[in-house]
């Protein structure tokens, strides 16, 4: 006998994220099919909050235009993202290419032949984000022939939590309830009961963003996800992203009131190699953080870079490259060598090539700027 479709969903935390959580639920179960009871925090919802670049599938799910978001949301596009380390000084992690990949070799090895030898500017000058982000210039896309970009948004945060919250409500039967008076206990059958302010409130599925673990983990009923660890405080967007990630996971998985036993593993798997990379981009920019605290893949990950420029990519990596090497630099890790695949070019041929991208990027820059 088939179990039980969920008809029930509970969304625990804080206003924007429960906002989130529900409009990307609304957009995807068909009208009615499910009812929303959303439990809100009484989170602060003052000041700005940042995104990451996939927030456009969210928005292109929730059929969002960009004049909806300047207009609704405050919306500001950015080209690079603000990270905070505990006691150190804030940087900026581009959202884009350094340079570009040259005959299979990444541009840092090139740049660091050349730069070594007296014939290149800071790495910095060759990205067109960085460049952008100190401008206060913001651009859509790159030209072809110019390093990539990969924009996110700052947004006015009550007003993105209310535009998310029209959405949901709008969308799907949807109920508000505050968090003040919420107690939650694990049943015989090992599934997850919430009482609020002492009544019943009856739930086939629970959404907890409230969480503070390594990895969002879901068991039965009740998944938990992984928003309140320090870590996360210091990497802008990601909280968003956590959140985004861990409903599009769900959905590929979406269970019945049976919740197999086998897409809960799954799910835990994903989150969980996600999460971890997560972990290890907070733990880098922890300032003064000690080699034995850290994990094996991130310790390796160092040696990589700090030998001969190398940066590994892994699977569930929600970090670029760029963004890899920002925390590096900024944590005084450089690279000690290069690729000698670059070896294989004349330098003055290097440098020629590097003065060509910096022009290009000089007037960009310069044709963005006539138009302010």
């Amino acid at each position: 006998m088939m179990a039980a479709p969920i008809r029930h969903i509970t969304i625990i935390g804080a206003p924007l994220l429960c906002s989130l959580a529900a409009a990307m639920m609304s957009a995807r179960l068909p009208g009615g099919a499910c009812k929303l009871d959303i439990i809100q925090s009484g989170e602060d919802v003052s000041g700005f909050v940042y995104s990451r670049p996939n927030i456009r599938h969210v928005h292109q799910l929730l059929q969002i235009t960009e004049d909806e978001l300047r207009r609704k949301a405050g919306a500001e596009m950015i080209m690079a993202l603000p990270y905070t380390p505990r006691g150190g000084d804030m940087f900026y992690a581009p959202l884009g290419d350094y340079g570009r990949a040259r005959s299979g070799c990444d541009f840092q090895h090139y740049w660091h032949r050349a730069y070594t030898a007296g014939q290149a500017k800071d790495i910095a000058h060759y990205n067109l984000a960085l460049r952008l982000n100190s401008a206060g210039i913001a651009l859509g896309a790159a030209p072809k022939d110019l390093p990539s970009i990969d924009p996110a948004y700052r947004f006015d945060t009550a007003k993105y939590t209310a535009l998310l919250g029209d959405i949901a409500q709008a969308a799907a039967p949807l109920t508000l309830h505050s968090g003040d008076n919420i107690d939650m206990s694990i049943a015989d059958n090992m599934r997850r009961e919430i009482r609020l302010s002492g009544h019943a409130l009856h739930s086939d599925l629970i959404i907890d963003l409230r969480a503070d673990v390594r990895a969002s983990i879901w068991t039965e009923n009740y998944v938990a996800v992984q928003t309140k660890s320090a870590g996360l405080n210091q990497l802008s967007g990601v909280t968003l992203f956590v959140v985004q990630s861990a409903i599009e996971r769900l959905f590929s998985l979406w269970p019945d009131t049976s919740y197999g036993a086998a897409e809960c593993r799954e799910y835990n798997r994903l989150a969980a190699e996600e999460g971890a990379h997560i972990n290890d981009m907070a733990s880098l920019i922890s300032a003064g953080f000690k080699a034995e605290d850290i994990s094996v893949r991130l310790a390796r990950k160092i040696k990589l870079f700090r030998s001969r420029g190398r940066l590994s990519f892994e699977d569930y990596d929600i970090f670029s490259k760029a963004e890899w090497m920002s925390a590096l630099r900024a944590g005084g890790i450089n690279q000690a060598g290069y690729d000698r695949l670059a070896d294989r070019e004349r330098l003055s041929d290097i440098q020629h090539w590097l003065a060509e991208i910096s022009q290009k990027i000089d007037a960009q820059m310069n044709a963005l700027k006539g138009n302010m």
